[in-house]
């Protein structure tokens, strides 16, 4: 018979155990834990409560995890065909009883492979015969002990979810494009992705989630829904658009209604929300500064900056004042120069450097919508001529990029533009006068329109799209 390992891949970023639990565990919850799971049985020494002290750091996680779990009810928004946030993959309401009916085992693995947060083992064909002989054992891997507790709590009933015979696919589109087992066919088959979604969007509307979490909890369910599908799923999502002017200032514009100040930063930045929209990275104007993260509300700052801010933060002064434009959306680049900067290989910490001499003078990074798509970009560079030449990977074991043919370009008013930011089937520009208009393509030229805003419009360094979806 041929053994099946169904895996959890870590998207590749910096986690954080900024929101891990300092609390303590009461002895009934560990108890009732050890009703379920005598693994924990040997730490009950008839204690009030039980910390991180009493268990060790790994089997507290699990534990603090699994006590989560147990109290959550379902807070699941009414089900909406239009909305894959709203729909259940499980329908068992008390999803303890579920997650216990077949996982009887936790293995704390150190040899797991790369990025790979946790696995199952299972039998295809003896579905029936290992719920009867009781063998759900779930592998946990490094990586899982240094995601957030509700993060936890989603993989645990994600790889649960493999044990009723849901398998991933290859990836086919998104972000994970060419992965192999990464995915799953559609969020309505409800398989292991979309228990995670419909776990992590019902943590998200507890009341008992801190603000800095909900934040991160929300990024990632936006994240899954988009890139873990073969079949993008329909969401309802209000957009709406993050700006930063020089006395670093940023207001939340959402089009054609309201904007409202979210955060005055110590120094005025470029902001740009992550390909995986988790979160914001901060580059202050201020060349003397570093650049760094923080959570999607501006509340936090978080750990792992990435390594286009590395790279930035590795850089001289000098260095640092020749960078024109920093993408973070399709290809993620840096234009220092005349060069541009790369990073295809995810498994790769180099980046790879492309000079653009040969090619043309180069203003800055672009990003439109790939066609069709929701959520995937494309990226061009803007010559100083305005023309958009689209570049990407050459591969993804590559360090490098081929740059195309222009096939589109700006008018001439929109040649020093310094963002331009798409929002839907909308796009819309910040030019080097600080202002913002809107952009309209017509037949690949794009040509700019004199935008009316709520508040003055001619201050702003960047903007970058948000996503929120209506379930939150």
């Amino acid at each position: 018979m041929k053994l099946f390992r169904y895996l959890l891949i870590l998207a590749i970023l910096p986690v954080s155990n900024l929101y891990a639990s300092s609390s303590c565990l009461k002895e009934v919850e560990l108890k009732e834990l050890s009703e379920d799971f005598d693994q924990f049985e040997e730490f009950l020494s008839g204690k009030a409560e039980y910390c991180e002290r009493d268990l060790g750091e790994q089997w507290y996680k699990i534990a603090h995890a699994l006590v989560t779990l147990k109290k959550a009810s379902s807070s699941a928004a009414k089900v909406d065909p239009q909305d894959a946030f709203t729909h259940e993959a499980i329908t068992e309401k008390d999803w303890w009883s579920y997650f216990t009916k077949d996982d009887n085992e936790f293995v704390i693995q150190d040899d797991c492979a790369p990025n790979v947060i946790a696995y199952v083992s299972s039998f295809r064909a003896l579905t029936y015969m290992r719920r009867f002989f009781g063998s759900g054992k779930i592998n946990l891997c490094k990586p899982f002990f240094n995601v957030t507790n509700s993060r936890r709590v989603s993989v645990l009933m994600h790889e649960r979810r493999h044990f009723d015979d849901h398998p991933h696919v290859n990836c086919k589109r998104g972000i994970n494009s060419g992965a192999r087992y990464s995915c799953d066919d559609r969020i309505t088959d409800g398989g292991s992705y979309a228990v995670s979604v419909q776990v992590l969007v019902s943590l998200a509307r507890s009341q008992d989630i801190p603000a800095q979490e909900k934040a991160l909890i929300e990024a990632e369910a936006t994240y899954m829904a988009f890139n873990r599908f073969n079949t993008v799923p329909k969401v309802k999502v209000n957009l709406s658009m993050l700006l930063s002017n020089s006395v670093g200032e940023v207001y939340q514009w959402i089009i054609g209604e309201s904007t409202k100040l979210v955060k005055t930063l110590a120094a005025p930045a470029v902001l740009h929300s992550s390909n995986r929209g988790r979160n914001l990275t901060v580059f202050p104007t201020d060349t003397t500064l570093d650049a760094y993260r923080m959570d999607n509300s501006l509340r936090a700052k978080v750990s792992g900056i990435g390594l286009f801010a590395e790279y930035y933060n590795s850089l001289s002064i000098g260095q640092k004042n020749e960078v024109k434009s920093t993408s973070f959306k399709g290809t993620a680049g840096i234009l220092k120069g005349n060069s541009l900067a790369t990073y295809c290989d995810k498994k790769s910490e180099d980046l790879g450097v492309k000079d653009l001499d040969r090619i043309a003078a180069m203003n800055s990074i672009v990003t439109l919508p790939k066609q069709g798509s929701f959520y995937e970009s494309e990226s061009f560079l803007l010559s100083n001529s305005g023309d958009l030449f689209p570049f990407e990977c050459k591969s993804k074991k590559s360090k490098t990029v081929k740059v195309g043919k222009p096939t589109m370009r700006m008018d001439s008013s929109l040649i020093d533009t310094l963002h331009l930011v798409s929002l839907g089937t909308e796009h819309f520009a910040i030019k080097g006068d600080g202002s913002l208009v809107k952009v309209l393509n017509e037949d690949g030229l794009f040509k700019e329109e004199e935008l009316s805003m709520p508040i003055d419009n001619s201050d702003w360094i960047s903007g970058t799209p948000m996503m929120t979806p209506e379930v939150f």
